[in-house]
């Protein structure tokens, strides 16, 4: 999947319609293709957008699988965040084991 463009519908909505405006006070009737255009490509970046979408991982799941797998993996985290401080707790525990252990055998 390539990458995600920054999406800003705002800017082309509004020259879109500075455009039709355009049109509406010209007094000769013609509409031109400019307006047309316009319109075209901006569909054509609602599609991209769309297909965007549809490939983000994960949107085939219901919005409660994701907040079960969320959860899940909230407490994964949490779980693992113990077992680091346990390890380190134990890592000091040792050493400091390690210098009374080497402070009394050097009297």
């Amino acid at each position: 999947m390539g990458s995600v463009e920054e999406i800003d519908f705002l800017a082309q909505i509004y020259d879109i319609l500075k455009c039709i405006e355009r049109e509406s006070n010209d007094t000769t009737g013609k509409r031109s293709e400019e307006s047309s255009l316009k319109i075209i490509d901006f569909q054509k970046k609602l599609d991209n957008v769309r297909e965007q979408i549809s490939n983000l991982p994960g949107i085939e799941y219901s919005k409660e699988a994701q907040l079960r797998k969320f959860s899940a993996l909230q407490e994964q985290l949490e779980l693992k965040k113990k077992l680091i401080q346990k390890y380190k707790d134990m890592v000091s525990l040792e050493g400091e084991n390690l210098k009374q252990y080497l402070g009394n055998t050097s009297n």
